[in-house]
């Protein structure tokens, strides 16, 4: 008798192309739905990412360094990659005023 075995990897996994505009805050201030003030860059514990403003949203970036979320604290940037999750984004192109800071 043969059985026939399957890999687990046969299940799809949706990953949607995605494009947001926000601030640079913490993830604390963000996920309570508003961005941090300036003095908390300086306490150094805060997890970084990108807050809309219109929708009230906190998104984590997966794959940009913190130093340079450190260095757009506070600033409107544009984040296009793909969407791991309702909150998450694997950034592909990272730019504040028409400069790219990250690219994939």
């Amino acid at each position: 008798m043969k059985r026939l075995v399957l890999p687990a990897l046969l299940i799809p996994v949706m990953v949607f192309a995605t494009q947001v505009k926000g601030i640079v805050t913490g993830a604390d201030c963000g996920l309570e739905g508003m961005t941090c003030d300036l003095s908390h860059l300086l306490t150094g514990h805060e997890l970084l990412g990108v807050f809309n403003e219109k929708t009230k949203r906190f998104y984590f970036l997966t794959n940009v360094p913190q130093k340079i979320l450190v260095y757009l604290f506070g600033k409107e940037v544009s984040v296009k990659g793909k969407k791991l999750s309702p909150d998450a984004i694997k950034v592909e192109v990272l730019k504040s005023d028409h400069r790219v800071f990250f690219r994939k």
